[in-house]
């Protein structure tokens, strides 16, 4: 299988890339040339291609998705823990161009795709809310209540790939 991994050299990308890597998968690494990005690329995407480029831009994802069955979209934005910056917090506008923007390109790239790739996204718990006091786990019924900016914009972009048909 194509596989597209969004954000491949994040925390969770780099993980993705690993659970990927042996597994007979064609993998397509596509994140911003950013410096350390280059510099975990050169260590982590071994025997995987690489398209540098922005999530925000439909050219780009024209040029990651080129062949692929399936998207793993990982790139966002992240609070302040992140290796790479800004932080989601620090760019508000740039952070909701990322992950409702980005989703938006996504989805209309895959959609003019002549075989639509299927497209998993990551989101984040933090969709639900406070949620410490309630019994685990959260599932896809559980109501969406997000709190801070960085959730808000993750559910947004869920509801735009629910409301896609992708």
């Amino acid at each position: 299988m194509n596989i597209l991994v969004t954000g491949a050299f994040g925390n969770i990308g780099l993980s993705t890339l690993q659970a990927l890597a042996g597994r007979g998968h064609r993998v397509r690494c596509f994140d911003v040339p950013l410096r350390i990005n280059k510099r975990l690329a050169r260590r982590h995407a071994i025997g995987c291609e690489l398209v540098w480029g922005d999530v925000r831009r439909f050219v780009d994802w024209q040029r990651a998705l080129k062949g692929q069955d399936l998207v793993i979209h990982l790139a966002a934005l992240v609070p302040e823990l992140s290796h790479t910056r800004p932080h989601s917090e620090a760019e508000m506008a740039l952070s909701h161009d990322i992950h409702v923007g980005g989703m938006r390109q996504l989805i209309l790239a895959v959609t003019t795709m002549p075989k639509p790739a299927r497209i998993v996204f990551t989101s984040s718990l933090h969709v639900h809310g406070l949620t410490q006091h309630l019994p685990p786990p959260r599932t896809v019924t559980s109501p969406l209540q997000p709190v801070e900016p960085h959730a808000v914009q993750q559910a947004m972009a869920e509801q735009l790939l629910k409301s896609s048909g992708l």
